[in-house]
């Protein structure tokens, strides 16, 4: 169910009254910077799933644990949420449906493996800190048999036909390109301003 505006032949922006949004996407994809900069237009902060399914020294929270405190953070009417579902996550998936609608980063390989592998550099030379407080290695990232970068590789093709299944009857996006990305978040901020403007906000309430 996902639409292009075909003025442009780009994805429609959402309709201003979405304020439940999940994105998902490949590694590397910039699902964490798509959803940051959502959140910054709607005022509220984003959610990153992987904070919830790491503990400290990238042990796996307790699953049971980690779906309470996804659904306890995302039971209010408005919030963004990058993070990957996979097929069999049933659960995860009806927290999701609260979703107004899923955005969809589908970005060639050549582009997300380029742009992970400059994130594991950084992030291992730089000593940032990612999901929920972890440090990532060089030795980790690109010579364990838990690298992200292998990771990624592996699951590819398998999350892409996940998602042209799973998202046919869900409300979706499907951006394709960096392109398209930057073209709909940019969208996507006009209806925001205006819905703003006294003009619009009177018109809603009926006054």
């Amino acid at each position: 169910m996902d639409s292009e505006d075909p003025r442009t032949g780009l994805p429609e922006p959402l309709p201003w009254r979405a304020r439940r949004i999940w994105v998902v996407g490949s590694c590397g994809s910039g699902k964490t910077t798509l959803a940051r900069r959502i959140g910054d237009l709607f005022g509220v902060s984003s959610v990153h799933l992987d904070d919830y399914l790491w503990l400290p020294g990238w042990q796996l929270r307790e699953r049971e644990q980690m779906l309470e405190m996804v659904e306890g953070r995302l039971s209010g009417d408005e919030w963004v949420m990058e993070g990957n579902l996979g097929r069999d996550a049933v659960r995860l998936w009806k927290i999701a449906d609260r979703a107004d609608v899923i955005v969809w980063i589908d970005l060639s390989l050549r582009v997300t493996f380029w742009r992970l592998v400059k994130r594991c550099l950084r992030r291992a030379l730089l000593r940032e800190e990612c999901c929920n407080g972890n440090r990532e290695t060089l030795r980790q990232a690109l010579f364990s048999r838990h690298s992200i970068l292998l990771y990624a590789w592996s699951t590819r093709h398998k999350r892409r036909v996940i998602y042209s299944h799973m998202l046919k009857t869900r409300r979706h996006v499907r951006l394709r390109s960096a392109e398209e990305v930057r073209g709909w978040l940019d969208a996507l901020a006009i209806p925001l301003e205006e819905s703003r403007s006294p003009g619009v906000l009177s018109s809603l309430a009926g006054v």
